[in-house]
């Protein structure tokens, strides 16, 4: 299967291509140097050149205290790329899967919640996610949206290694 990753300079590309190399897939990462998400053209350049079966949307600005103070930024990133991700995909009959996060809700809930679940975010980070989702949706029927949370590992700034830090630091 023919891959293209957005975000592919991300601490979840880190971990994903390695494994989506290993079982036997045709990947093409796709860093923000290479292809910002925020424009459309340079996407749809890529996903017409490279004919992906899958766009794997995992670029994002995941610093939830720094979208409050850019939500612009937070919006074209979150809201706006994803929703160009699932454009050069459809352009091209691919599917698209779009991470999202679990901070679509808002935070109440004392149990696991469920992909139909009501949605209501609190903050920018959240909403910027939402509309992304909405954005995937919207334009491309053979979409998949992941919400996750607390994502870590090696290769970038994660939960974990910042608790770590912390600690360490008394």
């Amino acid at each position: 299967m023919k891959i293209l990753v957005t975000g592919a300079g991300g601490l979840l590309a880190h971990a994903a291509l390695p494994v989506l190399r290993a079982a036997g897939h045709d990947v093409r990462p796709l860093t923000r140097a290479e292809a910002d998400v925020a424009d459309l053209q340079s996407l749809l350049a890529h996903a017409r050149e490279y004919r992906p079966d899958w766009v794997l949307h995992l670029a994002a600005f995941t610093h939830v205290d720094q979208c409050e103070a850019e939500p612009e930024k937070a919006f074209v990133v979150n809201g706006l790329g994803p929703r160009n991700s699932s454009i050069a995909a459809a352009e091209v009959g691919a599917a698209v899967m779009a991470l999202s996060t679990d901070y679509v809700f808002d935070g109440t809930s004392a149990t696991p919640r469920r992909e139909h679940d009501p949605i209501g975010p609190l903050g920018v980070y959240g909403k910027s996610k939402l509309a992304g989702e909405r954005g995937a949706r919207e334009v491309n029927p053979r979409h998949v949206i992941v919400r996750t949370a607390w994502l870590y590992g090696a290769g970038g700034r994660n939960f974990v290694d910042t608790i770590v830090a912390k600690a360490r630091a008394g």
